[in-house]
Formats: C-alpha cells, structure tokens, sequence
C-alpha cells in the first residue's frame, strides 16, 4: 500500500520516517532532533578574546612611544642637553656660548687663573680645539659625540670637591647640587673625511642655573 505525506500528500518510500518534499515526520517515528546551534556563549568568548589582545597591542605600542618620547626628550633636557649645548658652540665656534654654559666652578678657577679677562681662556681654547680638528679633517661639516661613561660623584667626593674649592678658592658651594663626570666620544666630520678624539672625565656641574660644565679637562 501506498504511503503519503500527511502534509504535502507526496508520496514517500514505507522505511520513510520524514517526508522528502516537506520534512514532516511520519506519525509514530523516532526522529533525531536537529543538533543545536553552538551557544552563544563561545561566540561572546572568542570576541572578549580578540579585545583583549587588542588591548594589549595598543599598550604595548603605547609603551614603546613613551620610551621614544622620554629618550628623545632627554637628549634636550639634564646635562645631555648641555652637552648639545656644547657641541653646536664648538661648532659655529661661538665662545660667548661657550662662557655661557660654563660652570660657577669652571668661573672660579679661570678667574683666579686669568683675572677678569679670563674669556681669552676659552677663546684660545676654542681656537686651539677646531685647528687640532681642522688639521685632521680639513673643513669642518658637523661635531657630534657619544657618551661613553658617565659616573656621578659620590657624597664623600662632593664633599672633597667642595672643601677645595672653599679652601683653595674660597667658592660659595652652596648653589653646586649634583657632580657627574663622563667621558665622550667626539667624532668630527669634514668635506673629505672624518676624525674622533676621546675627552676624559668632563665634569657635569648642575647648580641652581641648571647644568653647566667645567671645561678644565675638555682635553684641549
């Protein structure tokens, strides 16, 4: 005997359980539900997942433009920015530069050495640095440098420091905070080639006027 659909009338195979025109169940068959959709759940997982990680991305390239920032920042600012300093008064051969970075150290000591005109100093100085690179290098382009040691003074030290200069120049020390002395990579560029030369223990000085340098062992 025939067998058909109850709903659509078509007519269907005895071992049908579901209609093959309509998916009706035959009446009185074990049918498999449907599997169920994946919950919901693991969908709202995988997208807290995927803010997450993009979270961290954006602090991690956060932290990475901070460092940026600070060591771009820092080569203008403390004794690196004087250093700088330094470097362009060298030069564009700018003595009055120069004097003006000096320290209330380096002041004492010229004063003492040369009296009131102890700018011809750093004139000579000056004079005497760029003819020893010049003769190495012919015309000079462009000075920069590299820190290659930096070691800031230890209180015992600054104290030592201090009782010279009070006892051998009778120096007001109070406005002197902070000591660093670095030694330097000075590389010289000319029209047709290039020189470097090393400067041992310069002395960073930073004092109520912000940081200075004593020039006494620039190793002109």
């Amino acid at each position: 005997m025939a067998k058909f659909c109850s709903n659509c009338g078509s007519q269907m195979n005895d071992e049908d359980k579901v209609c093959g025109q309509c998916g009706t169940p035959v009446a009185g068959a074990n049918v498999n539900p449907a599997p169920a959709a994946a919950p919901a759940a693991d969908e709202g997982k995988k997208k807290n997942n995927n803010i997450i990680i993009a979270l961290i991305a954006i602090a991690i390239v956060a932290i990475v433009a901070l460092v940026v920032v600070v060591n771009i920042a820092s080569n203008f600012t403390g004794y690196k920015g004087t250093l700088n300093k330094m470097v362009k008064a060298l030069e564009d051969d700018d003595t009055d530069a120069l004097i003006a970075l000096s320290s209330s150290i380096s002041d004492e000591i010229n004063e003492a050495w040369y009296g009131d005109d102890f700018e011809e100093y750093y004139e000579d100085a000056i004079d005497s640095v760029l003819d020893k690179y010049e003769d190495k290098v012919e015309n000079i382009k462009k000075i920069s440098y590299e820190i290659t040691d930096e070691t800031e003074l230890s209180k015992r030290n600054m104290e030592d420091l201090e009782e010279a200069m009070v006892d051998n120049y009778d120096m007001d020390f109070s406005d002197i905070k902070k000591v660093v002395k670095v030694d330097l990579k000075i590389t010289v560029k000319g029209s047709k080639k290039s020189g470097s030369y090393n400067v041992e223990d310069l002395i960073m000085v930073k004092e109520d006027g912000g940081w200075k340098i004593h020039y006494g062992s620039l190793n002109y």
